[in-house]
C-alpha cells in the first residue's frame, strides 16, 4: 500500500496479528507490533512510503519441500515395483 502522512503515525492493518507476517517501509524490514490486542501495527516516519507486509512461513516452506520429496520418493518407489513386476 501506498502511505503519506505530514507526521509519524502508527498504521494499524485490521488483520489478526501472527509471527509469520512482517512488515517492510519502503523495502527495509521494520517491526510489527500488536495493535488492541489482536491487530498489526507498524510506525510510519512522515512522507509518502510504501508500506509492504508479506507472509514468511519459514516452517511452512520446509513443509512444502518434504512433501515434495515424498511424493517424488513414492512415485519412484511406485515406477521401480512396476519394472521388477513385484
Amino acid at each position: 500500500m501506498q502511505v503519506d502522512s505530514t507526521m509519524p503515525a502508527m498504521v494499524v492493518v485490521a488483520q489478526a496479528f501472527y509471527h509469520p507476517w512482517h512488515a517492510y517501509v519502503d523495502g527495509v524490514r521494520v517491526p510489527l507490533l500488536r495493535a488492541n490486542h489482536a491487530f498489526q501495527a507498524l510506525e510510519m516516519p512522515a512522507g509518502p512510503h510504501r508500506v509492504e507486509l508479506i507472509y514468511e512461513d519459514r516452517m511452512f516452506h520446509a513443509g512444502c519441500v518434504i512433501s515434495v520429496a515424498a511424493c517424488l520418493g513414492c512415485a519412484a518407489a511406485w515406477v521401480l515395483r512396476r519394472r521388477t513386476g513385484a
